[in-house]
């Protein structure tokens, strides 16, 4: 009972609806397969001339923090992993392509995602997303009248 209790606080465990052993087998069935990410991630990285064994390890360091948290501290059943279509973009194009080095390319990564987290925190992100759609779809107001029973028509 008490390790139910426990499940149930970590990561939102139901024992009505939920069964460990499915539950398990769902999260080996998903490392499986997403594990591909883990020899090819230092593949395409390596070619930058990032270390295969530092890519490697990056990597599942990183997955593994980013799967803790989403079962910790949000309780859902998501794997996270790094993309293969942005390594590649960051491999193929920003290094190869531009001639830019990896270390560059990985400060620019890092400042973008400094001013990804900026925007999110001061809410600057949204007040220009529903600017953009009150412009874009017009003036939600303007054929809204309010009616002698205080109530709004369309």
């Amino acid at each position: 009972m008490e390790n139910k209790n426990m499940l149930q606080k970590l990561f939102g465990f139901n024992s009505h609806s939920m069964q460990v052993r499915t539950e398990i087998l769902a999260g080996i069935t998903t490392f499986l397969t997403m594990s591909y990410i883990l020899a090819v991630n230092p593949s395409i990285l390596g070619v930058t001339g990032m270390d295969k064994g530092a890519v490697f390890t990056a990597t599942a360091t990183a997955s593994l923090i980013a799967t803790l948290i989403m079962a910790v501290w949000a309780k859902l059943p998501f794997a996270l992993a790094p993309g293969m279509g942005l390594n590649a973009f960051f491999a193929f194009t920003v290094c190869l392509g531009m001639g830019n080095t990896w270390e560059f390319a990985l400060t620019a990564v890092l400042i973008e995602g400094i001013l990804f987290i900026l925007l999110t925190l001061s809410n600057l992100r949204v007040t220009y997303k529903k600017s953009k759609r009150v412009y874009a779809m017009g003036n939600p107001f303007d054929n809204v009248d309010r009616h002698s029973d205080g109530n709004y028509r369309i």
